[in-house]
């Protein structure tokens, strides 16, 4: 399933993380009990989830990065360990 069909599947207006939260544990409560299409919306509703914390994710280090460089900060690569950070 790609993100667009779950997000079709969800619908705008159930988007929210805690609302997404409560219908996971709510589907996963008796799976035996699911219809195929309790396991469609169960299958959507991680991709959202997932999706949305990359948003949220990626959304602070955007902010974050801002931030540094408004301070004159300059992000660069260690030369040993690889790994990146503001100097």
């Amino acid at each position: 399933m790609d993100i667009k069909k779950a997000y079709e599947i969800i619908g705008r207006a159930n988007q929210c993380e805690p609302f997404l939260s409560n219908m996971i544990k709510a589907l996963k409560l008796a799976p035996y009990l699911n219809t195929q299409e309790e396991n469609e919306r169960l299958e959507a509703a991680q991709l959202v989830k997932k999706d949305l914390a990359r948003r949220k994710r990626n959304s602070a280090r955007k902010e974050r990065d801002s931030i540094m460089r408004d301070m004159g900060l300059v992000k660069v690569r260690g030369a040993v360990s690889g790994r990146t950070y503001w100097e």
